[in-house]
């Protein structure tokens, strides 16, 4: 990856959308939810538009939050079987 001076979410930014994460999948753990994340966010490269840099993972939330959902499932029912 080049380096940049692109724009990318701020803190504050960062914490609304894990708030939104939590609150919308509130029957999983914040940890959980932070291992999804991380898991999402290594597999697949940042998307920039627009001279902007987002996390694979928010932007799956925010596109298609039931999407993220079925995903974070799937992914905790896999650790749990490992």
């Amino acid at each position: 990856m080049q380096p940049s001076n692109r724009n990318t979410a701020t803190e504050s930014q960062t914490r609304i959308i894990i708030m939104e994460k939590q609150s919308y999948c509130s029957d999983f753990s914040r940890d959980q939810i932070d291992q999804y994340d991380e898991f999402l966010d290594e597999i697949y490269d940042e998307i920039c538009v627009g001279g902007l840099t987002f996390s694979p993972s928010d932007v799956i939330f925010n596109c298609d939050p039931l999407a993220y959902r079925i995903g974070l499932d799937e992914y905790i029912d896999e650790q749990n079987d490992e």
